[in-house]
């Protein structure tokens, strides 16, 4: 906004007046005049200022910025013609957090996809307002055509993009929201956690130089079933140990995960005796995906004293030369001789 724009004018004789004329100026003065009245303090000359047509677009939105508005002077905005017919007011009144939720609602459902975007990514909105942006953007997210997305993808806020990352996302409108700096690895772990992502999408996800790289993403990608084979095998390699067993837990129906990681544990020096235990013990109804730490099954902590009951036995079968010993195996302890009977 130039300096123009807010250039403070002062009429000759305008600390002078009393409040009854400064109202009736307030609903004729245009020009620079009428700066001082967008500030001025009282929320009377404020009320009269509202029945001025004769105000800029930029005296309006400037007003409407304040903080001190209350619900009766939206209330008359809101009502008023001059000032209802400008996108500008309306988005004006949407990001101001003190306008009543009954009169933003429909303030916000008139708005289109893109000023929505510009509301929701106002630091300023309250969270009521933010919900209600969410999901208004949510539901036309079904009938916008893809180029909107697009557009949409490279602006919207996290919980905008996760819900457009669902299901089964346009290859463009995943290019897009890699790109958004909004993105975070939360909504981006959810969305690869659905196996309806086309490989191609999915592609672009492993290559991408920031996100591609992020442990949390890798290994997202790597539950995926849609990932190539090829892919998945080298992710398991820079997956720990731990974070390998609870995804076995999870996805213990996915057969081709299964093998994977018994690929790589064997390795890696370990048995995969736990993994056909984890077969034998699979519960009846599948574990949500979305749990990283479902009770079903046998628990992290059984994996793991199974596991290293399993390298107790493989350091024991190497000291008698029958088989090799994992690496990481913990040396035994030796108690000295046997006690004379």
């Amino acid at each position: 906004m130039g300096a123009r724009d807010e250039k403070q004018f002062t009429e000759p004789g305008f600390a002078d007046r009393g409040k009854a004329e400064l109202v009736s100026r307030a609903r004729t003065v245009t020009g620079d005049a009428a700066w001082v009245f967008v500030h001025h303090k009282d929320l009377d000359v404020a009320a009269a200022l509202v029945e001025n047509e004769g105000l800029s677009l930029t005296q309006q939105v400037k007003f409407l910025e304040r903080r001190d508005l209350n619900a009766r002077i939206f209330s008359r905005v809101r009502s008023l013609d001059h000032w209802w017919k400008s996108q500008a007011v309306r988005v004006a009144l949407a990001k101001n957090p003190k306008t009543p939720l009954t009169i933003a609602h429909p303030v916000i459902r008139s708005l289109g996809a893109f000023q929505l975007c510009d509301v929701a990514n106002s630091p300023y909105v309250t969270r009521d307002i933010q919900v209600i942006v969410d999901r208004v953007l949510t539901d036309r997210l079904k009938v916008m055509p893809i180029g909107q997305r697009v557009t949409l993808a490279r602006r919207a806020t996290p919980q905008i993009l996760e819900s457009m990352l669902k299901g089964s996302p346009h290859r463009f409108v995943v290019e897009a929201a890699l790109t958004n700096p909004k993105l975070n690895e939360k909504v981006l772990e959810v969305a690869l956690a659905q196996s309806d992502w086309e490989v191609r999408c999915l592609e672009l996800v492993v290559r991408h130089p920031e996100w591609g790289v992020r442990y949390g993403v890798r290994r997202a990608l790597f539950r995926n079933r849609s990932l190539d084979i090829g892919l998945r095998r080298t992710i398991a390699q820079e997956i720990t140990r731990q974070d390998l067993m609870e995804i076995v837990q999870i996805h213990h129906r996915d057969h081709t995960l299964i093998r994977i990681v018994t690929i790589e544990m064997e390795r890696r020096g370990y048995p995969d005796v736990y993994i056909k235990g984890l077969q034998r013990r699979r519960p009846s109804a599948p574990v949500p995906a979305e749990r990283l730490d479902g009770p079903r099954g046998m628990s992290v902590d059984e994996l793991r004293a199974m596991m290293e009951a399993d390298a107790a036995e493989g350091e024991a079968a190497g000291e008698s030369g029958n088989g090799p010993v994992p690496d990481d195996a913990e040396s035994p302890v030796d108690d000295g001789p046997p006690d004379p009977e």
